[in-house]
């Protein structure tokens, strides 16, 4: 193909994605797969993934211990050396 032909392919995916959009999320949602057991904060349908995304991780459960600066961990272990 032609650059120019994958141009125009290209724009009229995205042209019939739009359409597509709007019956492929009801049917999706249809199915009733809750985004935790999907384990997917991005099949959000009003478009507030970064939200999602960071109460996610602020409820993850490995998220939820101190993790240790760099420095108090490396720096002081190369202090105690000398």
């Amino acid at each position: 193909m032609a650059p120019s032909q994958i141009s125009l392919a290209r724009e009229a995916l995205y042209d019939l994605l739009k359409i597509v959009r709007k019956e492929a999320v009801p049917l999706v949602d249809a199915f009733d797969f809750s985004d935790r057991a999907l384990c997917s904060t991005l099949g959000r349908y009003d478009g507030d993934v970064y939200r999602a995304l960071l109460d996610w991780a602020k409820r993850a459960p490995r998220n939820k211990d101190k993790v240790s600066d760099f420095r108090d961990i490396n720096c002081g272990r190369y202090r105690e050396r000398k």
